[in-house]
C-alpha cells in the first residue's frame, strides 16, 4: 500500500464493512485490475484490508493476436482514465507502455481524407498530467496493470465466475468453472467481465447488449518498420464516407495499425472471426473494398497490408448502466463494460472501465456501509456512462452521415469547436 495514497477514515472509531473481510473480482480487464489495484492502494492505513480474489477467465499471457490493437487514453471530463491512472498509481508505468508518439491532434475527415473539423491536443494538460491524452494496446495495459497488482491480491486465471446466489452467511456464494463447480464466498461481489458478460447473464437475464443499427468489418495492418502511413500516424479520428459509410485508422505501434470499416445495417451480422474468417477471406475483404470504395488508394495500402487472419466481422451493440438499487439483498456491483458496455463508436471503453475502478475503490475506502458506498458510486458513475452512452449514439450518426445531414454535421461540429477553443481547416 502507498503512503501516498493510504487514508485514514473521517473519524477514528468508524470502521470500514469490508475490514478483513473478502471480495472477489469476477474479470482481469481494465476494470476488475483498477478495482483490485484501488480498493488496497487507497485502503485506510489504520484498519485491516480485505482479502482481494481475482478470477480470469483467461490464461495468465495472452496470444499477441488478442488485444492487440490501440484504444485511446484521455484527459477530458468525460474520461477522465489519465486522471485515474494517477491516482491509483498507474500513470507513469502506462505512459511508458504506450504507442510511441500518440499525443497528437485528432480530425474528423472526409472521404479524400481532408479535415473536417481539426481539433488540437491542450497545450496544457489537465491536473497537472504529462499529456492530454495517449494510444495504448489493450495487453499493454492488461500487462502493466497485472504486474501493478499488490502481492496480497489472490489472482486465478484460467479460473471463470460462472454464477452466484446469495449465501446463508449474508454475502455471496460464487460458483466457478470446472467440473468440481467448486462455490467460494465472498462479503462482496464485484462483476466486472465484460461487455458479454456471464455473470450479468446469471443474475440479471433480463439486461443483455442491444444491437444498434451498425456492422464493423476491420483488420491489422503490418509495414516495415517505422513504414506506416503519414496519414494514419499524424492525427486520429473517423473519415467520413458521406455515402453511409466510415473509416477509422488507429496506429498500434511503429510498423501496424489496425482499421475498422462501419455500416449501417437493419439486423445484426452474423459474428466472423478466426479460421472462418479466414476461410472467407476472399469473400470479407471484396466487401471491404466494395464499401470502402469511396476512401481510395489509401484504404487500398492499407488491405493491401492487411494480415488476413485478422479480419473479423462484428456488431455494434451496448446498453445501460446499472443502478445498484438492491445492493442491501444482493452485495454484487456491476463495473465497467459489464455494467455500461458502450460501442466502438464511444471511444471512450477504457477509460469508463478505469474510471469505475478508481470511483468504486474509492468509495468502499471510505465506507461506513456497502450500501452507502455504492450509492456513491453510482452517483458518480451512472451519469458519467449514460452521457457517454448517448453521445456514442450521435457519434454512430455523424459516422454515417450524407446528404444534407452530413452538411449540417460539419457546420455544427466546426462551429462547436471553434467555439471550445479547437480550430478548423
Amino acid at each position: 500500500m502507498s503512503t501516498e495514497t493510504s487514508r485514514l477514515l473521517p473519524k477514528s472509531d468508524q470502521i470500514n464493512p469490508l475490514s478483513g473481510k473478502t471480495i472477489i473480482v469476477s474479470g482481469a480487464g481494465t476494470a476488475g485490475l483498477s478495482f483490485a489495484k484501488g480498493i488496497l492502494e487507497l485502503w485506510p492505513s489504520n484498519l485491516p484490508p480485505p482479502k482481494v480474489k481475482l478470477y480470469e477467465r483467461d490464461p495468465r499471457d495472452l496470444p499477441a493476436s488478442r488485444g492487440n490493437y490501440s484504444i485511446g487514453l484521455r484527459s477530458d471530463k468525460l474520461s477522465g482514465g489519465l486522471q485515474a491512472l494517477k491516482k491509483l498509481n498507474l500513470l507513469d508505468q502506462v505512459l511508458a507502455a504506450c504507442v510511441p508518439n500518440s499525443d497528437k491532434n485528432g480530425s474528423i475527415r472526409d472521404h479524400n481524407w481532408e479535415d473536417l473539423v481539426h481539433f488540437r491536443v491542450p497545450d496544457n494538460p489537465p491536473d497537472g498530467l504529462p499529456v492530454a491524452n495517449v494510444r495504448i494496446t489493450r495487453n499493454s495495459v492488461r500487462e502493466t496493470m497485472i504486474r501493478a497488482l499488490p502481492e496480497t491480491v489472490e489472482k486465478n486465471f484460467d479460473v471463470q465466475c460462472v454464477s452466484a446466489r446469495r449465501s446463508e452467511k449474508g454475502g455471496m456464494d460464487v460458483k466457478l468453472s470446472g467440473d468440481d463447480e467448486k462455490e467460494v464466498y465472498c462479503d462482496l461481489l464485484v462483476v466486472a467481465d465484460g461487455a458479454s458478460s456471464k455473470m450479468r447473464r446469471a443474475l440479471r437475464p433480463d439486461d443483455g447488449l442491444k444491437f444498434i443499427g451498425a456492422s464493423l468489418i476491420t483488420g491489422n495492418a503490418f509495414f516495415e518498420p517505422g513504414k506506416v502511413p503519414p496519414y494514419v500516424e499524424d492525427s486520429f479520428g473517423p473519415v467520413i464516407g458521406g455515402q453511409g459509410t466510415g473509416l477509422v485508422v488507429f496506429p498500434i505501434d511503429d510498423r501496424s495499425c489496425v482499421w475498422f470499416i462501419t455500416h449501417r445495417s437493419k439486423e445484426p451480422r452474423t459474428p466472423i472471426s478466426g479460421e472462418k474468417a479466414l476461410a472467407m477471406k476472399d469473400e470479407i475483404m471484396a466487401e471491404v473494398r466494395s464499401r470502402g470504395a469511396v476512401f481510395g488508394e489509401r484504404l487500398e495500402v492499407l488491405l493491401q497490408a492487411t494480415e488476413m487472419s485478422s479480419l473479423k466481422i462484428f456488431n455494434a451493440q451496448d446498453k445501460r448502466p446499472i443502478s445498484h438499487t438492491d445492493i442491501e439483498s444482493e452485495p454484487v456491483v456491476y463495473i465497467g463494460d459489464a455494467s455500461h458496455a458502450v460501442s466502438p463508436f464511444a471511444g471512450n471503453g477504457m477509460n469508463m472501465a478505469i474510471m469505475d475502478g478508481y470511483s468504486l475503490s474509492s468509495a468502499l475506502c471510505n465506507a461506513t456501509s456497502i450500501a452507502e458506498a455504492v450509492k456513491e458510486f453510482d452517483k458518480e458513475s451512472v451519469p458519467r456512462c449514460t452521457k457517454a452512452w448517448r453521445i456514442s449514439h450521435i457519434v454512430l450518426r455523424i459516422f454515417h452521415a450524407k446528404g444534407i445531414f452530413l452538411w449540417l454535421v460539419v457546420r455544427i461540429l466546426r462551429s462547436l469547436f471553434w467555439l471550445i477553443g479547437g480550430r478548423k481547416k
